[in-house]
């Protein structure tokens, strides 16, 4: 059985990882893939009360005794009454711990980090295919441990009384995990040009809306997903928009559900014609947008353009400055998103290969 099909008709194992990893795998055991329900929790198992602090007993866990109470406090999210803690280790490392959230008994894998992931990430996701449930003692990823290696694939662990067994290991296939990264290379490349083609459509169509605007591109970004970084003038207004080319319509949803669940700014507005999903706010001599249209989500900040510090309390006059900036912010998205959604502007592929942030 191949890691795709593993994943397809197993909700274990996040179905969002890097194409280079999960569509090229090839079977490396010939054991039964084992299932989530095959290792259940009953519901009397599953801790519903206030997570203990993580019990510091070890030096490797007070080295990482920050993450690890960071963590213990979201609550149970593995096997009933633990919580599976994660951290970037480097680019491309993760490391792990899961921590009883009853007793605050922490427990470290046979591994220290896991590397050849994701930026860094787990193999995980918070929808159909998460690489651990509250109701299973199975937990998975994809990667190359430090310990028990048995080279890039994908691990699924059983985690029972404080032990940690490897149960199943699928390797993946380096030739065509190459061809399938360089093909990714190359659709990173198409998205980059279709995106600065948009920019200089977006330049001109201002010039004549709003003459007095004046435009200009700055760095390309290629992870975790093909983006353009803009910044836009008007007398002492500046604006910096972030035009991020997601895979699917899907993913720059999730991109803009992220902003509103996390952001600590001031309350959201929504805006009529701006694009799907359009936001605004403003405080303080500062304005915000988010928008999405289609495959692409646009991110972009406002302020007055001065070098002086902010006075600490909002002024009057501040106020003003802040509707000047969401004004200012609005007329560009408005203009922007206009752009994207026009039936000339550069195709989007929607059969594009798809790859995890």
């Amino acid at each position: 059985m191949t890691v795709v099909a593993y994943i397809t008709k197993i909700p274990f194992v996040c179905c969002i990882v890097t194409s280079a990893i999960l569509l090229t795998s090839i079977s490396y055991s010939q054991e039964k893939p084992p299932l989530p329900a095959d290792y259940p929790v009953r519901k009397s198992e599953i801790f519903e009360g206030t997570p203990a602090r993580p019990s510091l007993d070890s030096k490797r866990a007070r080295l990482f005794r920050t993450v690890l109470r960071q963590g213990a406090k979201e609550g149970p999210n593995f096997a009933g009454r633990y919580s599976i803690v994660t951290w970037g280790a480097s680019l491309g490392v993760f490391s792990m711990a899961v921590v009883d959230a009853k007793r605050g008994k922490v427990y470290f894998p046979p591994f220290k980090s896991v590397g050849g992931t994701a930026y860094g990430l787990p193999f995980f996701d918070k929808g159909e295919n998460p690489a651990w449930n509250l109701d299973s003692r199975l937990f998975a990823f994809i990667g190359r441990p430090d310990a028990n290696d048995k080279g890039m694939g994908l691990y699924v662990y059983l985690f029972d009384r404080g032990r940690f067994r490897l149960l199943y290991f699928e390797k993946e296939n380096e030739e065509e995990r190459k061809a399938s990264q360089e093909a990714w290379e190359k659709e990173i490349d198409r998205r980059l040009t279709s995106i600065a083609e948009t920019y200089e459509s977006f330049r001109k169509r201002l010039a004549g809306v709003y003459p007095a605007v004046r435009c200009f591109q700055g760095r390309e970004t290629r992870y975790p997903w093909p983006a353009v970084d803009v910044n836009c003038t008007e007398d002492d207004l500046i604006v910096s928009i972030h035009i991020h080319y997601h895979s699917t319509p899907d993913e720059a949803r999730e991109e803009i559900k992220s902003e509103l669940q996390f952001s600590s700014l001031p309350k959201w507005r929504a805006v009529d014609g701006l694009g799907e999903q359009g936001i605004e706010t403003d405080q303080c001599s500062r304005a915000w947008i988010r928008f999405r249209q289609g495959n692409f989500y646009v991110w972009m900040n406002a302020n007055l353009n001065k070098d002086g510090p902010d006075v600490p309390n909002c002024s009057n006059l501040q106020n003003v400055d802040s509707k000047r900036l969401a004004d200012f912010s609005r007329r560009l998205a408005l203009v922007l998103a206009s752009l994207l959604s026009d039936r000339n502007r550069p195709a989007i592929t929607e059969s594009s290969p798809e790859r995890s942030h």
